[in-house]
């Protein structure tokens, strides 16, 4: 199964996560947000949006 971790290029640790979990596991994509913190969804609405539009977007393909 596909799961896209995002998180706000502010949280130091949750982007160390993101991409450590990346390398280790193939379904896992990272989506860091710029200029967001912990409520990406809430502070970048737009980016988070289309971040979540292309994932379902490729994850569908796959099926």
């Amino acid at each position: 199964m596909q799961k896209m971790w995002k998180s706000g290029e502010d949280q130091v640790n949750e982007v160390k996560g993101a991409i450590n979990y990346a390398q280790k596991n193939d379904n896992i994509h990272p989506a860091i947000i710029p200029f967001a913190a912990h409520l990406v969804h809430n502070e970048q609405p737009e980016v988070y949006t289309i971040l979540m539009e292309q994932f379902l977007r490729k994850t569908q393909k796959r099926r």
